[in-house]
């Protein structure tokens, strides 16, 4: 997680397990799979360049909400840094497999899937039929 700042410093940890999501923030959110009713992540394809300490890291920023049972509802942003897109797609693509509602959108609201957006009409079936999901 970064903060909502110009520099994006980092201000804790999102992971997700095999049955949960662990938001590490001031404290420890642990959120079941089960308990999660959608997940939205809004990607903005622009590079982000940061200078902290003298080094300059690549990547992009996502802004997730995350929606879950007793009213849980929050936003955090993500700074995913280029060598980690890949990872961060076999992630998605985990969450896609076990039924998560994901919603994937550019900064204008287009969709997008697996981080990819401007999909055939062709791709658009391939997705729905091999992930059983509704576009």
């Amino acid at each position: 997680f970064i903060s909502p700042n110009y520099f994006y410093q980092k201000i804790g940890t999102l992971e997700f397990n095999d049955d949960d999501i662990v938001i590490s923030l001031n404290s420890v959110i642990i959120i079941p799979f089960k308990d999660v009713i959608s997940l939205k992540l809004f990607f903005n394809d622009q590079k982000v360049n940061e200078s902290t300490k003298g080094w300059i890291v690549k990547g992009f920023v996502l802004r997730m909400l995350i929606e879950a049972k007793d009213e849980f509802l929050q936003e955090y942003k993500l700074l995913i840094k280029k060598a980690d897109r890949e990872n961060f797609v076999n992630v998605l693509e985990k969450l896609y497999f076990k039924q998560i509602n994901i919603r994937e959108r550019d900064d204008i609201g287009a969709k997008y899937f697996l981080l990819k957006g401007n999909l055939s009409y062709n791709e658009i079936q391939e997705i729905k039929s091999k992930y059983n999901i509704i576009w």
